[in-house]
């Protein structure tokens, strides 16, 4: 039954074929590797890999912490005029603290002592225990004070940049300052020190033995110092400085002398080896011959023939 192409696919009377969907592109390969592939590391090197503790979500085989950032260097001239302001400001307030421009100082110190070591106007000390209490007192005071300017300030990074870093003679001569200025204020009665190291003595040590006495003040006088340079030789380092010096001055040793050596014996010149071969030239008689080791033969120049 002729359906006249109502029904039929399209093109199908023509003779041509219904086009299909074109398929996928042909696969494209990798470019060959220039070199094999990097093997891992073995089982017992994966193994010793440092793992250090680190935070949650780090991945710990081989994990270094990341390096701590450097501060920001101060200038010289900021630091240097840091310092001095520090040290006028710390000298003020010592000043008006020394001067009684500063109230309620001793009420701290009333506090936490008996109330019959003090009298009733001012505060004055009555006891030898409140005159001890009252100079440990101040001078844990004047310590707060040199020692809170003194961060304010950074003194200690002002001297290392600024007197140090001259070289150790200025380090030296920076330290023994120092040291003179606090002995000054501790022996000139400033700085409470003196007073309060012969409190501590025991009364006949002080008496009527002169002898005893000069004995016992002098030796005082030897601790104090001493109390007080120790803190400025180690600042200064004297020790090195001194040593130092004594290796300057000594003089260069001559190397240890080792054994003499040998004389080397050098050939005679014209001698000639002991088992010399040498060829026999016409007029010149050869100086030795090498015979062989066999049984002794004449030449055969020599042999002459048997008589007829």
């Amino acid at each position: 039954m002729d359906t006249e192409g109502t029904y039929d696919s399209r093109g199908t009377r023509s003779g041509h074929s219904v086009p299909r969907p074109a398929g996928p592109p042909p696969p494209v390969l990798p470019p060959m590797p220039g070199h094999a592939p990097a093997t891992g590391p073995s089982l017992g090197d994966w193994l010793r890999v440092p793992r250090p503790l680190a935070e949650p979500g780090v991945w710990r085989s081989g994990h270094s912490d990341r390096p701590a950032e450097e501060a920001e260097r101060t200038p010289d001239r900021t630091l240097l005029s840091g310092a001095v302001i520090s040290l006028l400001a710390c000298i003020l307030v010592w000043s008006l603290w020394r001067n009684g421009y500063i109230p309620y100082w001793r009420v701290p110190l009333t506090l936490f002592t008996p109330h019959a070591w003090w009298g009733p106007f001012d505060h004055q000390p009555l006891t030898h225990g409140a005159v001890r209490a009252l100079e440990i007192y101040r001078l844990l005071i004047i310590a707060a004070i040199v020692y809170g300017f003194g961060r304010l300030g950074n003194w200690p990074a002002a001297f290392e940049r600024s007197v140090a870093g001259r070289g150790p003679a200025a380090r030296a001569a920076g330290a023994t300052a120092g040291a003179l200025l606090v002995w000054i204020l501790v022996w000139t009665g400033t700085v409470p020190g003196m007073e309060l190291t012969f409190s501590f003595v025991v009364s006949p040590w002080m008496g009527t033995d002169r002898t005893l006495t000069t004995v016992v003040t002098y030796t005082l006088y030897a601790l104090i110092t001493l109390v007080i340079v120790w803190p400025f030789a180690k600042l200064g380092r004297w020790s090195r400085l001194r040593r130092r010096n004594a290796d300057g001055s000594r003089p260069p040793q001559s190397p240890t002398a080792g054994p003499a050596p040998r004389a080397r014996v050098e050939p005679r010149t014209g001698a000639r080896p002991a088992r010399q071969a040498t060829t026999r030239r016409p007029g010149r008689r050869a100086a030795r011959t090498i015979r062989p080791s066999g049984p002794t033969c004449a030449p055969r120049d020599r042999i002459r023939p048997p008589p007829g």
